[in-house]
């Protein structure tokens, strides 16, 4: 009863009063938030891997995300961001700092006057509906529009050294394990000093180019598409003509399909195989992360299907949903598990050796759940967003546990609900640095960037990152 707790009107959609009361408690429940309102509204936020920087003597860490348009007026393009967030001078910083005769922090985070800025702005044919930049090649960058063609671009060589990544300067000096159990790093600073200005609205380099690689062959859209975790070049994609897309960016091999292949340059590259199996709609992929060759698929017949990229044959299909499956997502470390996510709102973790029933069923979405994404920091902890315009966390560690008196109908695994947006949340992930750890980034129709993570109290982490899944 949200109007007996914090006076909201009863008579607004949940979905409303929820967020309402979210914007009551909100500065109780964040150890760091911030939002960015963008031009046009967006389907699709990504990280850069690996772009995290420390600034010698400044109490606060920048990192670098990707985000796509959806302009009604066909001005599309994608964005690269610098982020800025919060982070605690380390014992080496301040040693140095008296070395030098330094008295006090020379860069505040409070000095910074936007904490989200634009640096570069890539022209795009058509909506961006999916960006992703490659783990292995961070400068590499697919993105999918609402067109059946796919592409990819070389930032590297198109952003002028506004891409970041890490250098002799943010090496690794020694390796100690934090009080949570989780192994810290403690990383020698750039000494060179960010530009903490405010910038103006259209800040950022605009840049006209052509795609390092066009990937033709789905004859209709989609939204899935992933890089393969440890290979280099290898992409798996999705379409909604019912068929799944391998591809290796530079490869000069072409499918025998109807696919029409793919170009870099004068070049001809094309898919390495194009998997048949799937009766409607294909939603999402998802690479195993320890057998290379294994590749899960969703669809909107409520199956899931896995496939063998050596063969492109199909080794097993289970019906898991009696609704579309929209997402789905293999665990990164336990070689059975893997998750789903339906449009009716639950999410389900699964043993593929005994998959006639979840090993977990997580409810609390009360619309269709849009992705999944497990932790880069936990065994145990995985996230979710909805259409309800909600991100929840879920650790599996915590599903065993009793609930307190006070409150027997919540569910003790669900450890955080995010309702910052107003509108459905369309893309959402994890920042990959340890050091940032329980830091999200999430984006909506209403135009809305929101970077987060929530306080250390509310969270009573006690997450076990020894925690046994389904291997």
């Amino acid at each position: 009863d949200y109007s007996r707790v914090a006076g909201i009107d009863p008579s607004l959609p949940v979905e409303e009063q929820l967020h309402l009361v979210w914007r009551k408690y909100s500065d109780h429940i964040y150890d760091f938030f911030a939002q960015h309102f963008l031009e046009y509204p967006s389907n699709t936020v990504a990280f850069t891997p690996n772009s995290r920087r420390r600034f010698f003597g400044a109490d606060f860490a920048m990192h670098q995300m990707y985000v796509g348009t959806t302009s009604p007026n066909n001005d599309n393009y994608f964005s690269m961001y610098n982020i800025y967030t919060p982070a605690e001078l380390e014992e080496s910083d301040l040693e140095d700092m008296v070395d030098m005769g330094e008295t006090k922090v020379t860069g505040c985070y409070t000095d910074v006057a936007n904490m989200i800025q634009r640096t570069l702005r890539v022209s795009h044919d058509g909506p961006v509906v999916r960006i992703r930049p490659c783990p292995t090649r961070p400068h590499l960058v697919c993105t999918r529009s609402t067109k059946a063609t796919l592409t990819v671009y070389d930032l590297e060589a198109i952003s002028g050294g506004l891409l970041a990544g890490r250098d002799s300067s943010d090496s690794s000096d020694d390796d100690s394990a934090g009080t949570d159990g989780h192994q810290r790093r403690r990383r020698r600073r750039s000494s060179a000093k960010p530009d903490l200005s405010r910038p103006t609205a259209s800040s950022g380099k605009t840049v006209k180019c052509n795609p390092t690689v066009v990937l033709r062959g789905p004859q209709r859209a989609g939204i899935g598409l992933e890089w393969h975790p440890t290979e280099e070049n290898i992409l798996a994609v999705s379409s909604y003509d019912q068929k799944v897309y391998l591809y290796d960016v530079e490869s000069n091999t072409v499918a025998e399909s109807e696919t029409g292949g793919a170009y870099r340059g004068n070049h001809s590259a094309g898919p390495s195989h194009v998997l048949k199996g799937h009766t409607e709609e294909v939603y999402d992929v998802s690479w195993h992360y320890t057998h290379r060759d294994t590749l899960l698929s969703c669809g909107a017949e409520g199956k899931v299907l896995f496939w063998d990229r050596r063969t492109g044959a199909k080794t097993m299909s289970a019906e898991l949903h009696k609704c579309p499956v929209l997402a789905s997502t293999f665990h990164p470390t336990g070689q059975f598990a893997f998750a789903t996510g339906s449009m009716d709102g639950p999410v389900r973790v699964w043993d593929f050796r005994s998959i006639s029933k979840p090993v977990y069923n997580l409810v609390a979405h009360r619309g269709p759940v849009t992705g999944l994404h497990w932790a880069p920091f936990s065994d145990s902890v995985l996230m979710s967003h909805s259409t309800d315009g909600s991100i929840v966390i879920w650790d599996l560690l915590k599903a065993s546990q009793e609930s307190q008196p006070c409150d027997q109908n919540a569910n003790p695994e669900l450890v955080f609900q995010h309702y910052g947006h107003s509108s459905p949340v369309r893309d959402a992930c994890w920042c990959a640095d340890a050091n940032d750890a329980w830091t999200v980034l999430g984006v909506d129709d209403h135009n809305t960037v929101q970077i987060w993570s929530p306080a250390p109290k509310i969270l009573n982490d006690n997450t076990d990152p020894d925690l046994e899944v389904p291997s």
